[in-house]
């Protein structure tokens, strides 16, 4: 054969070899080289423990609505039942576990922990509690996802892991001890004032009523807007009771927590100064 004859051949050889290569790395690599980073995220999650399961995924509905902290009710019926198997093996075992919550990067953290994915995984922990789990083996996490799916950002992973340093109730009690979280509200609003500081200290306070179940909290509630003792005692509680109830949201144990009114009987600031009277505004939170 010529050697004119010869080159187109080659020629038409190597077209058809660099096709196929690029076919191959479009339809066979990019499912692992160019899986999404939420994906990878998820694939991540799952990995910390044999026993690893990701809750929620396989449910017709999200576990959480957008922006929500509190499971939707009613429960799914495998939603139930990977629960009740879990908390058999706790039960049984004494394993530690590790919750992690999700949550995408668009959705509003309207809870009062650090972040969204917290507040879910500690929603999902106050129903290990009520089954009488030791706190002392329940660990939750969060994690930003960069995702709007429901199917992955209201997701919550379980993982069987190796006790964690156990947390000394010692030390709880010397950081709540005549140290109470004092919160305001903006202005006007039932919004709360929350620093991160706030939000890591109201963590810590989930975690040591979790580990102390005796443990009682009190709520002070001081306002002094009003013109009337008996409607600054009204307003007070009407305060107090909206922070109760983001706490309850967040799946601390409220039956543990009361609301007292003080109204405008514990002043800390002059009342004759919108400044003074910001201050005086407030909510404390205290252990017993």
């Amino acid at each position: 054969m010529t050697p004119t004859r010869v080159l187109p051949l080659i020629g038409l050889l190597l077209i058809w070899l660099i096709g196929g290569l690029y076919y191959i790395h479009n339809h066979c690599c990019i499912d692992i080289q160019g899986t999404s980073s939420q994906q990878q995220d998820t694939l991540g999650a799952t990995s910390a423990g044999s026993t690893a399961v990701v809750l929620g995924e396989d449910d017709d509905a999200p576990l959480f609505s957008y922006s929500s902290h509190q499971l939707n009710q009613p429960l799914s019926v495998s939603f139930s039942k990977e629960i009740d198997d879990y908390l058999e093996r706790l039960i049984s075992d004494g394993s530690h576990v590790k919750i992690t919550g999700f949550y995408g990067h668009k959705e509003n953290n309207k809870s009062i922990f650090p972040n969204l994915g917290l507040a879910r995984a500690n929603n999902l922990k106050k129903l290990f509690l009520d089954r009488n789990i030791d706190g002392s083996r329940i660990h939750i996490d969060g994690k930003k996802m960069n995702s709007t799916d429901p199917s992955i950002v209201s997701t919550l992973n379980l993982a069987v892991v190796d006790p964690l340093p156990k947390e000394s109730l010692t030390e709880y009690k010397v950081q709540f001890e005549h140290n109470p979280i004092i919160i305001y509200f903006k202005s006007g609003t039932d919004d709360l004032i929350l620093s991160d500081d706030q939000r890591e200290s109201l963590q810590d306070l989930s975690q040591f009523m979790s580990l102390d179940r005796d443990l009682q909290v009190d709520l002070s509630c001081h306002e002094t807007s009003a013109n009337s003792r008996e409607k600054n005692n009204t307003l007070s509680k009407e305060k107090g009771q909206i922070v109760w109830n983001k706490l309850k949201e967040s799946g601390l144990d409220v039956s543990r927590i009361n609301v007292i009114a003080y109204g405008q009987d514990r002043v800390i600031a002059a009342t004759d100064t919108p400044e003074g009277m910001a201050k005086n505004n407030r909510i404390e939170i205290s252990v017993d």
